[in-house]
């Protein structure tokens, strides 16, 4: 499985395989190159692992967007409400590039996010704008989704199928897909904490005679 090996060959490169070095320049060679012709899955192990690192979530954040709604059309259209929810809750699939590096990385990404909204809405649409022509014919298999959340043999006959949404329909799940991407990259500022009332000044004492 293509992923697999990606992550396996990241595994190699921290342990300072010569090899695993080769290998893992020529994959990330290949994906510059066509970036939309991995699944959204695997192209945010890509995203997260190597370019948000190098170059920083501003100059990424088209793509990481234009992934985040196909990944999401995709799953609406052929996945299953458990593969869903794997994709979403177990993958983290929206976080995943913005947190791949650990806290800091999370931390720089977050903190783009919540300084500049107005930066970060423009460069979102852009995305999406971007995602909306690979949508129509894309390079990978957009079934990938179907092998998200699949149960064990026992309890496979109660499982949540996948799902094949009638393509008369899919318009509708874009526009919802473009909303919920639009609103998860929206980090609102938090609200100044409110000043404490001023204490209440002593009452004059009376001197008496």
């Amino acid at each position: 499985m293509r992923r697999q090996h990606f992550l396996q060959t990241l595994k190699l490169l921290r342990e300072n395989d010569a090899l695993a070095r080769r290998d893992f320049e020529r994959q990330v060679r290949a994906f510059e190159q066509r970036p939309f012709s991995l699944t959204p899955l695997e192209a945010m192990d890509y995203i997260g692992a190597v370019f948000v690192p190098q170059a920083g979530v501003e100059k990424l954040l088209p793509l990481v967007a234009a992934q985040a709604a196909l990944g999401l059309y995709d799953v609406a259209r052929f996945g299953s409400t458990l593969g869903e929810a794997h994709l979403v809750d177990v993958e983290s699939f929206l976080r995943l590039p913005l947190s791949w590096g650990g806290p800091e990385q999370t931390e720089k990404s977050r903190a783009f996010l919540r300084d500049n909204p107005e930066r970060a809405a423009q460069l979102v649409q852009q995305g999406l704008a971007l995602a909306n022509g690979e949508r129509i014919g894309p390079m990978y298999d957009p079934r990938w989704v179907s092998a998200l959340g699949r149960c064990a043999p026992e309890i496979a006959a109660s499982c949540p199928q996948p799902r094949d949404m009638p393509a008369a329909e899919w318009d509708d799940v874009w526009d919802k897909v473009k909303q919920r991407v639009t609103a998860y990259y929206r980090v609102e500022s938090k609200p100044a904490p409110a000043a404490a009332p001023p204490a209440a000044a002593s009452a004059p004492v009376t001197a008496t005679r």
